[in-house]
């Protein structure tokens, strides 16, 4: 709903969606969806090479996997665990493939 909502253009790959909400830049499958006020400042080019691993690496699978086993396990503490440190692990490697690039 969003995507038909705002809106996508393809830039180098990337299907990037620019909201009109005040939201942190995330990813989603092949979307990269940003606010309106991080896309116009200089600091764009660095978010999108950071998105653009997430989606690159299917981070988006990973998490879905993650969030179906803590439905399905919910009163396990360790599931909880678990899903933070996957979040924290993706971060980390996009961060790192954005750094070695450059």
């Amino acid at each position: 709903k969003t995507v038909s909502k705002y809106g996508a253009e393809k830039i180098e790959d990337i299907k990037i969606v620019r909201l009109n909400k005040n939201l942190p830049p995330f990813s989603f499958l092949g979307y990269v969806f940003l606010n309106n006020n991080i896309y116009d400042t200089g600091k764009s080019e660095q978010i999108l090479a950071h998105e653009k691993v997430h989606i690159e690496q299917f981070h988006t699978i990973d998490l879905l996997i993650a969030h179906a086993i803590t439905i399905l396990q919910w009163f396990n503490p360790f599931v909880w665990f678990l899903q933070k440190a996957i979040k924290t692990n993706h971060e980390y490697l996009a961060d790192s493939k954005v750094v070695s690039n450059g």
